[in-house]
Order: C-alpha cells, then sequence, then structure tokens
C-alpha cells in the first residue's frame, strides 16, 4: 500500500479563497474603464452595431498567489469545485430569475413565461492581441471603433453543434448553442421576486461539463489566472434602469467591508506530471510496479490505479510498464 506521506506528494490538493484582482465593466461606452465602481448587465437583440449580451463584467482572479503555479499544464489540473460570489448594488428593481432562457425568448420575450432574466457566467477569452490572461484592468474596449464583435475581451462558451470554443456574445444571431458554466442564485429568494440591494448571488461552477478545463484553464497551460464573465439578457428599460448592477473592488462599500466584490473559492488538485511514478522518485521502475502488485485487486487505491478503471490490475501493470524510465 502506498503510504499517505506519498499519496500527498503524488496530488496536491488546494483549497482556497480568493479576492478578484482585476475587475472591468466591459461596455462601450465605459468612461472610466478599471475605477468605475459598479458594473452593470445588460443585452439587447437586433442591433448590428452592439453584442446580444451587451454589457459584461470581466473578473479576473489570481490563482498563483493562491498555489497554482503558472505553467502548470492543463492536463495535471483537476478542478473539484468553484464558487463565485459577488453583492448585488440592487438599485434596479429587478425579479430573481435562477433559470436558463432559450435564445428563442430572447427574440421573442412572450415565450419567456418566467419573470426576469438569469445572470449567466462564463470563461473568458481575448482577441486583437489580449488574451484573457493578460488584459488589462483599464485596457481597451476594442482596437478600433466599437461595434459588435470587436470587444477585447469576451464570454467563451462551447459550441454544442460544432465542439469549438467561441464567442458567446450573440449567441442567437451566430445559432450558437452554448451552455453557461453557471446561473446566479440567491439564497432565500424565490423566483420572481425583487432582486434586493446588498443581495449575494453566488455562482457554483459546473466543472464537469465538457470542456470545462479548458475554458477555465486554457487548452495547454495555465497562465496563473482564472477570468471569467458576468453577462445578461436582461433589457434594461431606457438605458437608465431595469438592469442588473453589481459592487466592483473600488467601491467604498467594498473599500469599508459593507459589501463584497467578487470573491472565487474552490478546490484543485494538481496531478504529478508522471502518474505512472507512483512513488514519487522522478522514475518509473520496480519501486512502482511492486506498489501495484502489492495493491492488486483493490478497489479504493487511487495512486497504484493508473488507468483509473475503478481496480488496481493488469492494465496498470502495462501502464507502469509503458512509462518504463526517467520521467
Amino acid at each position: 500500500m502506498i503510504s499517505p506521506l506519498i499519496a500527498l506528494v503524488l496530488t496536491q490538493a488546494i483549497d482556497f479563497s480568493t479576492p478578484v484582482s482585476s475587475d472591468r465593466w466591459m461596455y462601450p461606452f465605459n468612461a472610466t474603464p478599471g475605477d468605475r465602481i459598479t458594473g452593470s448587465l445588460f443585452g439587447i437583440y437586433g442591433s448590428p452595431d452592439f453584442d446580444e449580451r451587451d454589457a459584461q463584467i470581466y473578473l479576473a482572479f489570481d490563482l498563483s498567489a493562491a498555489g497554482i503555479p503558472k505553467g502548470t499544464p492543463t492536463s495535471q489540473i483537476q478542478c473539484n469545485s468553484l464558487t463565485l460570489m459577488i453583492d448585488v448594488v440592487g438599485i434596479n428593481s429587478i425579479p430573481y430569475d435562477p433559470t436558463v432562457d432559450s435564445g428563442e425568448s430572447f427574440v421573442d420575450p412572450s415565450l419567456d413565461l418566467d419573470p426576469g432574466r438569469p445572470v449567466t457566467l462564463w470563461a473568458a477569452a481575448g482577441r486583437a492581441g489580449y488574451t484573457s490572461c493578460d488584459f488589462p484592468e483599464d485596457g481597451p474596449f476594442s482596437l478600433g471603433p466599437p461595434s459588435s464583435g470587436t470587444r477585447s475581451v469576451y464570454c467563451q462558451g462551447l459550441d454544442l453543434n460544432t465542439l469549438e470554443l467561441v464567442d458567446v456574445s450573440n449567441s442567437v444571431r451566430d445559432g450558437i448553442w452554448a451552455e453557461p458554466l453557471a446561473v446566479g442564485e440567491i439564497d432565500g429568494l424565490d423566483p420572481g421576486q425583487p432582486i434586493l440591494p446588498y443581495d449575494r448571488m453566488t455562482f457554483t461552477l459546473d466543472v464537469e461539463s465538457l470542456s470545462a478545463r479548458e475554458l477555465l484553464f486554457g487548452e495547454d497551460e495555465f497562465c496563473g489566472t482564472l477570468a471569467l464573465v458576468l453577462a445578461s439578457w436582461q433589457e434594461p428599460v431606457d438605458m437608465s434602469s431595469g438592469f442588473h448592477s453589481f459592487f466592483m473592488r473600488e467601491h467604498p462599500d467594498v473599500l469599508f467591508g459593507f459589501a463584497a466584490a467578487a470573491t472565487l473559492s474552490g478546490q484543485i488538485e494538481i496531478a504529478p506530471p508522471c502518474p505512472d511514478d507512483l512513488d514519487g522518485d522522478g522514475n518509473v521502475g520496480f519501486a512502482d510496479l511492486l506498489n501495484v502488485l502489492g495493491d492488486w485487486g483493490c478497489t479504493s487505491c487511487g495512486s497504484s490505479d493508473v488507468d483509473d478503471d475503478g481496480t488496481v490490475g493488469f492494465s496498470d501493470v502495462l501502464s507502469v510498464i509503458a512509462s518504463w524510465g526517467d520521467c
């Protein structure tokens, strides 16, 4: 059997809770990028000049400071849980909707059978020389005149029609079928009730969804920053009311502890770069083979069950032999 000490060396579990390190209201007419104290969310349908998910909020979290190093191969990252929390400013009376609405209901609001529009959470991505990892808090909305499909960072999802990672800012217009990573929920509030000032909205991310790991941590290596985007189809009333609004980290209520800007918490495991190196000595050899043979038939020995089929057996022996030598 592998000792608890060796198991600890083999897989590093990190529990963390970290405040947002960068938040930016991504709206074409934001006159104070990076310094704005609130961020609003709303959508507009049918305009060739604006994205359907028009006003978005970019949130970046420095997970390298939490112990998840920059450069970690994405294949070694196992995300067990992620939760985002952020407080609502609540300057507008909006009914609470914790359910995903269909794209058809954005075209024809009469098809939305429950009041309100949900707040959805997506992975962030960049264009025009920016990535979600290096976009500065006061960076430009776009490199040219603002128009549909040009924002520097945007909400990204997996198009379930094509299985490609795409910009979902105009998912209805572009015929994209994508699910958000999470939908905002407020504890103790019934659907349809008004969202009140200082209500805390919580997003429990679906870390098991298809391509979630690539969306959150990158396709090859983790850059050290986990970046997300909040969005909503909530349509404003005369552009002055009727939209979701959230506290940003520069808000005085946040600075003095009366409200909370975005916080990300969760648990992430970092697997060793060489899973067949069971004793962690940097080499796959006889000691690792003996570990597998010593756990033969075990159904609860995660480390020596290197192929993760639920039982330590012949396939694990073959895996060790196939990886024989230095890692």
